[in-house]
């Protein structure tokens, strides 16, 4: 009788626990304070963002406002790595930052790709946080925001493509947009910065200039796994392409630079690629009388490095690559790519590639974690760590943004090799299988690897009419 009455007392404490965890949950989640860090957003689509806010925040946002329990033993571990798993894959607050119009194609496509599919919140978190389900009005609300921060974009990019009417493209609803023809540009600066661009004397020994590590004839890189700078000294990280750069969120691996310009001041001084002091720099090019004159033409000023940087920079947003075979099929033309290219464009779609590698550039736009799946680097030959392997971490400090690095853009991505920040794979066979193991979770089967190489052959577009890969 009293070990009955104590089953019953303990299935009611059971019980009473499994009910108050989720109420308290409801209660907290339906008050909890929300920080307005999305200003720009809230503004514009109030609704919107407060459904994100109440139930896609906590696990989607860093350093949200925790339940009382989440610092208990057994609980912090599973909550914390539910929300690391979160944050991996999508991290709203900095794209959200932005203004409307600039949110990443890639971010919209796994917002899109979720709803569609009814996967978000997942049911083990609904379990316990009632009020996160998403409603009928809460899934109609953010597919009509989807829709509308689709228009905008399409209006604010319409300057590139001048002649097409915005509502009329037929690739307006595509991840992906064809490649501008032209970026606007000061026609007098860009002289200026392509000169600077190939001139060694902004290098210490005056060996090196940007063109040694970003060549045009390289795909935009240098082809070696890691830089060579002045002394022969080797850099930690792969030299990204510099074309379509300008279609970069940020710049670098970690985005330590906010644009071109702050980009195009990083290697002059830096003792391991340039290895210059500005004074040196400045002390030289006074001494050309005619890149004084130009300077003074142009800027109407002396010699500086803010004008330095900004010419390069300016010389570096004309670098883009239209005209590639894909670039041709979003215009409408079927037969710019063959049937494997086809095919391995509907596979980039449907397997995932597509949640990283949109916009313009296929890539630039966000921050993504190196090894979503499986440990790259545990993996990676010698297994070590290093520094730049922590990625956009380096520059945050934010531990989600831990082995994250910008995503590199897939244009010309069959002349840019070797591949990943670290320049370990030589081959678009290897790189597209080691994509599908550690950031999809998938083995690829042969007949994928060809298709989606094929279409990433199918992305090599011209500079100044020549195709990329024939650049001398």
């Amino acid at each position: 009788m009293v070990k009955k009455e104590w089953l019953t007392w303990a299935g009611a404490a059971v019980v009473a626990v499994g009910v108050m965890f989720p109420l308290y949950n409801y209660w907290l989640d339906t008050n909890r304070t929300r920080t307005p860090i999305i200003s720009p957003m809230q503004r514009a689509y109030p609704e919107a963002v407060a459904i994100m806010q109440a139930k896609c925040f906590a696990c989607h946002v860093p350093d949200v406002e925790k339940p009382w329990y989440y610092p208990l033993p057994g609980a912090h571990q599973v909550m914390q790595a539910d929300i690391d798993e979160a944050l991996g894959k999508l991290n709203m607050e900095e794209a959200f930052g932005r203004e409307p119009a600039s949110v990443p194609d890639s971010m919209l496509v796994k917002i899109e790709k979720v709803l569609k599919k009814g996967s978000m919140p997942p049911l083990k978190y609904v379990a316990l946080h009632w009020s996160t389900r998403l409603s009928d009005h809460d899934t109609a609300v953010l597919t009509q925001w989807l829709s509308d921060l689709k228009a905008r974009k399409a209006e604010t990019m319409a300057v590139w493509y001048p002649g097409v009417d915005v509502n009329h493209m037929t690739w307006r609803n595509q991840p992906v947009w064809p490649v501008p023809t032209r970026v606007p540009t000061d026609p007098k600066k860009v002289a200026l910065g392509q000169r600077l661009y190939f001139d060694t004397r902004l290098s210490g020994d005056m060996t090196v200039s940007c063109a040694s590590c970003h060549g045009l004839n390289k795909g935009g890189g240098d082809r070696l796994a890691t830089s060579t700078g002045i002394g022969g000294q080797k850099g930690p990280i792969n030299a990204p392409t510099v074309f379509n750069a300008v279609f970069n969120h940020k710049q670098f691996w970690d985005g330590r630079a906010a644009d071109l310009v702050e980009q195009a001041g990083g290697p002059v001084t830096n003792p391991l690629e340039m290895g210059a002091t500005w004074p040196q720099v400045l002390t030289r090019l006074k001494a050309d009388s005619q890149m004084v004159a130009e300077f003074k033409a142009v800027y109407n000023g002396a010699i500086e490095p803010a004008h330095i940087q900004d010419a390069i920079a300016e010389f570096e947003k004309t670098l883009v690559t239209p005209d590639a075979p894909f670039d041709r099929f979003l215009k409408g033309d079927a037969s710019a790519m063959n049937d494997k290219a086809k095919a391995g464009w509907a596979l980039f779609k449907s397997v995932g590639c597509i949640n990283c590698h949109g916009g313009v550039a296929m890539g630039g736009n966000t921050f993504e974690r190196m090894g979503l799946y499986h440990d790259y680097f545990a993996d990676r030959a010698g297994g070590k760590v290093t520094d730049v392997d922590m990625g956009r971490y380096n520059v945050t400090k934010v531990e989600s943004d831990r082995h994250k690095f910008k995503v590199p853009t897939l244009r010309n991505v069959a002349t840019s090799y070797p591949y990943f920040h670290d320049g370990q794979v030589t081959t678009l066979d290897e790189a597209v299988r080691k994509m599908g193991h550690y950031q999809l979770d998938r083995e690829l089967t042969d007949k994928e690897v060809a298709e989606l190489v094929a279409f990433l052959q199918s992305l090599t577009g011209h500079y100044m009419g020549t195709p990329v890969d024939q650049l001398k």
